[in-house]
């Protein structure tokens, strides 16, 4: 997390996206107007990776529970209210999906990219502050091993 002040207003960055970040969000939101948020984007588990290898989308999980931290309760909930079922259910059943998620999905389709989706559910969710993907390529995360080298 880092902050600046501008204009005499602190400006609060944080960078993430899981949990930790989700928690961190609905502290600060407490105290402090301008949130930003650069989400990490390499999520290929549950609901996101699904739809990630579904329909070719960054996976959406992690900026989507970002944006219900910084919107109110009922709006937070319904964004993250995911179906019964199975998170690593086969790809294209409904079950363990995030609505959020979903939605998107649909936005991305409708408006045609994955930031113009984004500020679209923000807008039409009148979310406060400013979400940041870290990348719009599909990313993913990978670690080579080297043997023996503590020896």
């Amino acid at each position: 997390m880092a902050n600046k002040k501008v204009n005499g207003k602190l400006k609060i960055v944080c960078l993430g996206g899981g949990i930790g970040t989700v928690n961190l969000i609905k502290g600060l939101k407490k105290y402090f107007s301008n949130i930003t948020v650069v989400v990490s984007m390499a999520d290929e588990g549950g609901s996101s990776g699904r739809l990630r290898r579904l329909y070719n989308i960054p996976p959406p999980g992690d900026l989507i529970s970002c944006m219900a931290a910084l919107s109110c309760e009922p709006i937070g909930k319904l964004l993250t209210y995911r179906f019964p079922g199975n998170r690593y259910a086969k790809d294209y059943y409904l079950e363990g999906h995030k609505l959020g998620n979903l939605m998107a999905v649909a936005a991305r389709d409708s408006k045609g990219s994955f930031e113009k989706a984004i500020n679209f559910l923000q807008k039409i969710f009148n979310i406060k502050g400013n979400l940041l993907p870290v990348s719009s390529d599909n990313v993913s995360i990978s670690i080579k091993t080297i043997e023996n080298f503590w020896e």
